[in-house]
């Protein structure tokens, strides 16, 4: 009978610190993530020096990028993702 109890306590245990583990981490990872996203529309003037020279700096920053035909990921040098998204078919 005392055998049972000490197995019962030593589960409960690790209950409890595996639910302590699980709470802090999802606590730690919820403050490491931003709380809101932003989605802005911005259409460049490549007309402009201002706008021909930002976009020059942006597209040597890429190190990374994947499309699928609707959507193009861009992955920056500085661990930033941007997406675009596909809304009209111009040929």
């Amino acid at each position: 009978m005392k055998e049972k109890w000490k197995n019962t306590l030593y589960v409960v245990g690790l209950l409890v610190a595996l639910t302590i583990i699980w709470a802090s981490a999802f606590f730690v990872g919820r403050m490491t993530v931003p709380e809101k996203t932003t989605t802005e529309n911005y259409r460049l003037n490549l007309n402009t020096e201002t706008g021909w020279n930002l976009a020059n700096d942006f597209v040597e920053q890429i190190v990374d990028w994947n499309t699928d035909g609707e959507e193009l990921a861009i992955m920056t040098e500085d661990d930033y993702e941007l997406y675009a998204y596909k809304t009209e078919d111009i040929y």
